[in-house]
């Protein structure tokens, strides 16, 4: 093809808007090798540039339009519509899907807290003592994976334990730190008053007690 001009990306903002001063362009095809009715379909591709979200961005129209002369196809190229609308507009329209949380990455971060460094905190704080986190894997497994995993936060305390952290869209809440012999929680239900567990075992028994509370939220 003949007189095609291909815009890429670095093109400024005043070039740009000099193209609205171009109307027409036109090539020639040979469609001999197609069949009598000569008419031939084709697409022209033209690079997008940037620009800045405060800026207009001028919107660009094709037109096809099939020459009666043999062996001809003239394309027209209209720059005639500007669209005004800034890309700030959308953004409060974009959303991010957090990683799903599973129990492998739950317990990969688990023993991760067992390598922070003596003093972490910069006030003396200790790593999660082994034990405490044993108790926590456990307690995963007791509750059960797909339960346990709707957790919103853990993290380790400052004297080698660990806590768990569910909270629903009502900010109603359960809390549990987990130690080397124990755990204790409190439930926080916007109907109810705070109830508190304290000095829990790693059984089953007590397992489904704050598994039924983690079931409400």
């Amino acid at each position: 093809m003949n007189n095609i001009e291909i815009l890429n990306n670095d093109r400024s903002l005043e070039e740009i808007r000099e193209l609205s001063n171009f109307v027409i362009s036109e090539t020639t095809i040979d469609t001999t090798s197609h069949n009598s009715n000569n008419k031939v379909l084709s697409a022209l591709l033209i690079g997008a540039s940037l620009i800045s979200t405060s800026q207009s961005v001028q919107a660009k129209t094709i037109n096809f339009v099939e020459v009666k002369t043999e062996n001809c196809l003239k394309l027209t190229k209209e720059y005639d519509n500007t669209v005004n609308i800034p890309f700030t507009k959308y953004i409060n329209e974009i959303s991010f899907t957090k990683d799903f949380v599973t129990k492998h990455n739950i317990i990969r971060n688990i023993l991760s807290f067992k390598s922070l460094n003596q003093s972490w905190d910069g006030f003396n704080a200790i790593p999660l003592e082994i034990d405490s986190a044993t108790n926590t894997i456990q307690l995963i497994d007791l509750i059960g994976e797909k339960l346990f995993c709707k957790i919103k936060d853990y993290y380790p305390n400052p004297n080698g334990t660990i806590s768990l952290e569910w909270v629903n869209n009502l900010n109603e809440k359960i809390s549990v730190e987990v130690g080397n012999n124990s755990y204790s929680y409190f439930v926080e239900l916007a109907s109810k008053e705070v109830q508190f567990f304290n000095k829990q075992k790693i059984n089953s028994k007590d397992a489904q007690i704050l598994a039924e509370f983690i079931q409400i939220l």
